[in-house]
């Protein structure tokens, strides 16, 4: 017999009885198709540590804690069709998830800045000895928050843009 067979054969009968670990599991089936007497017990598939998929989410922010300092960073006191309202603007919850903001608040904190600002509002008109409506809103496909501030009257007057009420109503927010 030729020793060359003779040793491909005692090889390939070894291959069968030694146990081996391949390292994908194609490079296992293709062993296992090559050698069908080969006992499937002896052979594996190396294990790979898979980690878990990382989820990229958005950078986590701080929640805002509301203060009449930063208050003035995000309210904007505005005159629109004569009627005086703070502004709050808001980065929706779509640009929050993509981690894409504008504003740097969520329409939640706007809110919360508004509740804030409701009471100094009045606070200042019945300081000043005016009366009036004050009424939190939003406009959520605009994206902001507004406390609208209508009907003010002194004395049974129309309050006029003089009215030192105004000053202190600037020192909330700032005039836009």
């Amino acid at each position: 017999m030729n020793r060359t067979l003779v040793a491909k054969e005692l090889v390939k009968i070894a291959r069968e009885l030694v146990a081996m670990e391949f390292p994908t599991q194609d490079a296992y089936d293709k062993y296992m198709k090559e050698h069908p007497d080969a006992d499937k017990s002896l052979h594996s598939v190396k294990e790979t540590k898979k980690e878990p998929a990382k989820q990229e989410k958005p950078a986590q922010r701080k929640p805002i804690h509301i203060t009449r300092e930063n208050l003035k960073e995000h309210l904007t006191f505005m005159d629109v069709d004569e009627t005086p309202a703070y502004f709050s603007h808001y980065d929706t919850d779509e640009d929050l998830e993509k981690g894409d903001t504008n504003f740097g608040i969520s329409k939640k904190e706007a809110e919360q800045h508004l509740k804030f600002a409701e009471p100094l509002v009045k606070a200042v008109l019945k300081k000043h000895n005016v009366t009036g409506d004050v009424k939190i809103g939003f406009a959520p496909s605009e994206g902001y928050g507004f406390l609208e501030i209508k009907n003010l009257k002194k004395e049974g007057k129309k309050v006029d843009g003089n009215d030192k009420v105004w000053d202190d109503l600037d020192k909330i927010a700032p005039w836009n």
